[in-house]
């Protein structure tokens, strides 16, 4: 059996997760397909309670049963604990984790280490042991990438759309249903959030 999760801060939850998700879907490799609204980030401050976002994920993903929408109380959890939740759990399952070229770029503020090596709990660990799924980001030159040892490219194309790009337009009183689902725009409209 094998098991795909990723996640996102879905602050709001926008066509591009879904897309993202429903290309790991597609590839028919995974029993089950597992979406995570992060809690709590230090890095992303003044976002909306997880609860809520992940009210917005399930409205996201409301027509496609191949989806579990998850969501962690309070703080993120890390990934790292996360994947072992799951094997312990789920003993001998294989377990991928899902996510964007974008976190495996180099970045200045790490020391010229990705996201994955200098930001992520234990990210040494999980880049030597853990499988990961990554899927391309336009703008991103993939052969600039630090890549972990156990991974394979899902070659697809997914619309480039911001949850901070969507929150300013909100702020703004501007249109957003071209971004995500009329559902979600009520939500947001109904709940007043951003």
């Amino acid at each position: 059996m094998k098991i795909a999760i990723g996640g996102s801060a879905a602050n709001p939850p926008h066509f591009g997760h879904r897309d993202l998700v429903g290309a790991v879907v597609a590839t028919g490799e995974f029993e089950q397909v597992r979406w995570t609204v992060s809690g709590d980030r230090p890095d992303k401050p003044g976002m909306v309670a997880s609860r809520v976002r992940w009210e917005m994920g399930k409205l996201l993903f409301a027509d496609d049963n191949d989806v579990s929408v998850l969501y962690e109380a309070d703080q993120a959890v890390p990934t790292v604990f996360v994947i072992e939740n799951l094997k312990q759990c789920y003993p001998g399952v294989e377990i991928i984790w899902y996510c964007g070229a974008d976190h495996f770029v180099p970045r200045e503020q790490f020391d010229n280490k990705c996201d994955v090596l200098g930001f992520w709990n234990e990210g040494e660990y999980l880049f030597e042991n853990q499988e990961f799924l990554i899927i391309p980001r336009k703008g991103i030159d993939m052969n600039v990438l630090q890549l972990p040892r156990n991974y394979k490219i899902l070659d697809i194309e997914i619309p480039e759309i911001s949850s901070t790009d969507i929150r300013n337009c909100i702020e703004q009183g501007k249109s957003v249903d071209i971004f995500t689902e009329d559902k979600i725009v009520e939500f947001i409209l109904q709940k007043k959030l951003y």
